[in-house]
């Protein structure tokens, strides 16, 4: 008796049963996880939710099991997300192991839920892995979670480069270039001071003449500006009355490296700058004290001169945040870095990883080998090398060449000399210049560098005499 002839229920079940045998000429498959989507979301408040998309060949059949576990993406330290059974203090995302993830009949995707755990102390942007299999298919997704608080340092504002300045979630126009965040203080419409998102500090603005306090064209030899400082806080501009001349490090973050612009900082936020150099708060430490730090925003230079000379100033207030961490008391003072044990450094305060020794050296003490003396273009390849190979890795494999403002975030300008870098830290540093990743906006034959000599900060030649005796110091995480 043919099918077609049975007639009621029992037809039914006997269609059902040919359907799952596929009819005499193969049934229809089960649908197949083709994967799970990488994940990235600022850090956020504790408790949101990210969801990673699961996608699938086709609907679902009749059901399909997904397990998932979530992992740390390396063997710890700066950059690795922390994950605990809840969230609280040090705990980054909520752990899961071997979790089902049943997909129903006719869906066509699905999606991983993962609980995010925030707080408000800066920490470098983190990863962490969201393992996952099926019966025929299995993956890793890797979650970036993006810091969101007040800290660390601000971008180059060269597009591309690592972190604030490539990153779309901490990338908008409307705050600043490229890796920039400001905001006008104490309001859009009392327009006065200028907060920088990114570290916090509160910057005082500058008028465009009339001779006042805040007078853009007016410069000052080092010895008056101990009075400058005392007006401004007497003042008590923008609500506050811990204004300060800044630091070279902190000055130097405003400067903008990608614009090509004169000055070389943003207008919009930081009106009436002059392309002129700028006074810190930080002597030359070449014993003699005649000479102090100053940052140059006609190109962005980070150099030295005589206190007689008159430059202009601008000042600095902790605007309410947290102080920035003190500066260490010594050359060997090195409360501020965590040692790993694996031939890298982590610094607290910025989130970085560093290796302790430059590239071609190594061992504890960073004597076994020979440094290596690159120029440019050999330095831009160099992370590469050491990225594929596991003990140049120190086993890792995210090195990258520092941005400038990463590499002057290790220079030792306000108590070391010849070198300027902590020799406790960084064992065997020799006061020489080294590259930088970021090139130099209006000359492409140039690129930053940074001269552990003294901490100056400059544009040197890529390629040619002279250019292939610098030293690479490579990095990882950060922002």
């Amino acid at each position: 008796m043919s099918i077609s002839m049975i007639k009621g229920p029992v037809a039914l079940v006997a269609l059902a049963v040919l359907a799952s045998c596929g009819g005499g000429g193969g049934g229809p498959t089960e649908a197949r996880v083709t994967g799970v989507a990488d994940g990235q979301v600022l850090e956020g408040d504790s408790g949101s939710t990210l969801r990673l998309a699961v996608t699938l060949d086709k609907a679902v059949v009749g059901g399909v099991r997904l397990t998932w576990s979530t992992a740390t993406t390396d063997k710890g330290g700066t950059g690795t997300a922390t994950g605990g059974a809840a969230c609280g203090a040090g705990v980054d995302y909520v752990a899961a192991a071997n979790r089902d993830l049943q997909i129903v009949a006719g869906a066509t995707s699905a999606q991983i839920d993962v609980t995010l755990c925030g707080d408000a102390s800066f920490e470098p942007t983190e990863t962490f892995a969201v393992k996952w299999s099926t019966s025929n298919n299995a993956g890793t997704a890797i979650v970036t979670v993006v810091n969101d608080d007040a800290g660390g340092l601000n971008g180059t504002g060269v597009a591309g480069s690592f972190g604030r300045d490539s990153n779309p979630l901490t990338n908008t126009s409307a705050d600043g270039r490229l890796g920039f965040a400001f905001a006008k203080a104490p309001s859009d419409t009392d327009f006065r001071c200028t907060r920088d998102k990114v570290t916090g500090l509160l910057w005082e603005g500058k008028a465009a003449g009339g001779g006042g306090t805040h007078d853009a064209t007016r410069t000052y030899a080092y010895a008056d500006l101990a009075a400058f400082v005392a007006a401004v806080n007497t003042e008590s501009l923008c609500g506050f009355s811990d204004w300060r001349l800044p630091t070279p490090e902190e000055l130097a973050s405003l400067v903008d490296n990608g614009a090509g612009t004169v000055p070389a900082i943003d207008g919009t936020f930081f009106p009436n700058t002059q392309g002129a150099r700028y006074w810190t708060a930080s002597s030359y430490r070449d014993g003699v004290g005649q000479d102090a730090w100053f940052v140059d925003f006609a190109t962005g230079t980070v150099a030295m001169d005589n206190k007689t000379r008159t430059f202009a100033a601008r000042l600095v207030s902790n605007g309410g945040f947290t102080a920035p961490a003190p500066l260490p008391a010594s050359c060997t003072d090195s409360t501020r870095f965590t040692d790993n044990g694996d031939g890298t450094v982590s610094d607290k305060r910025t989130g970085l990883m560093w290796k302790r020794c430059v590239e071609g050296l190594a061992g504890t003490s960073c004597t076994t080998g020979t440094a290596g003396a690159f120029d440019w273009t050999a330095a831009v390849a160099r992370p590469a090398a050491a990225n594929a190979d596991a003990s140049a890795g120190l086993g890792y494999g995210d090195w990258r060449l520092p941005t400038r403002a990463e590499l002057s975030s290790i220079t030792e300008r306000e108590q070391c000399f010849n070198p300027s870098a902590n020799t406790a830290t960084f064992p065997g540093a020799e006061p020489l210049g080294f590259w930088t990743a970021t090139p130099f906006a209006t000359n492409a034959s140039l690129a930053w560098a940074v001269d552990f000599f003294d901490g100056q900060v400059g544009p040197a030649q890529k390629t040619g005499a002279g250019s292939s005796s610098k030293r690479v110091r490579l990095v990882r995480a950060g922002q």
